[in-house]
Formats: C-alpha cells, structure tokens, sequence
C-alpha cells in the first residue's frame, strides 16, 4: 500500500499575542513628544499604517485557505519541515507581499504559492482597516506507511 502523505499547516505565534509591537509603533508612527505635529493625543494611533501580530493571532482571521502541493521530488528525497515566511496582509485581506525567511528550499515553491492564495478578514483598529505583518509557517510531513 502507497505511504499515506499528511500535510499539516500551523501558523506559529511570533509576537505574543501582542496587537502591535514597540519597533512597529516607532517606526510607523509620529513620536508622541511632539505636540506641534500631534495636536491630539490619538493622533499618532490613527497614523497607523500597519501593525505587527503574531501567526496565531493572523490565523484566526483566516477565511480562505488553499493547502500546499507536496512537491513529487520532496516527497521521493523525504524532505520534510517547516517553510517560514514573512507576509504582509492587505487592508482587504490578501497578500501583498511575501517572502521566504527559513525553510527546506524544494518545499518553498510550493509554500509560497499556495499562502500567496490565503485570504484573511480584514484586520481594523479603532475601527479602520490596517495593514497587518505577520509570519507564516507551513509544516510539511511524510505520513505512516
């Protein structure tokens, strides 16, 4: 009997749950010292331009989820592990940029096209849609024979 192939696909938790971290804020905000160019006090929370969560906190906005091919050389040279990808999530939920951190090369293709597919609900803060960063895991693994 053939070996039953098993494709398990986690979204890891980089950020701790965390909506935002403190390099994302000083990177893509005003510094809040500066009342000439924040005349209000949430001024610098409205310039958001994007925010940084973790892979469990991004998966639970997952609405649709195309599953990787398992790539026919990968599985004959029994590659198996994880391809770790950075992506930024679009205001309406597609990706818009993605790229490879870490991972198995042959099984990074095949990653890429399908998380490229993935599409989130929208991400809002204080009620107004952001762009989200986040990282991507996708496991691969040879199932029992």
């Amino acid at each position: 009997m053939a070996s039953r192939i098993a494709l398990v696909i986690l979204i890891t938790l980089l950020a701790a749950m965390a909506a935002f971290s403190q390099e994302g804020q000083k990177e893509q905000t005003t510094p809040q010292n500066s009342t000439a160019a924040n005349p209000e006090p949430n001024a610098s929370a409205t310039k958001l331009k994007r925010v940084r969560v973790g892979g469990a906190v991004a998966s639970a906005n997952l609405i649709h989820q195309v599953t990787p091919v398992y790539p026919k050389e990968a599985k004959k040279k029994h590659i198996t592990g994880a391809v770790l990808l950075h992506a930024t999530i679009g205001k309406d939920g597609t990706i818009e940029n993605l790229e490879y951190v870490s991972g198995p090369p042959e099984l990074t293709p095949s990653a890429m096209e399908a998380v490229k597919q993935w599409r989130y609900k929208p991400t809002l803060l204080n009620g107004d849609p952001v762009q989200v960063d986040t990282t991507i895991s996708v496991v691969y693994t040879l199932g029992n024979r």
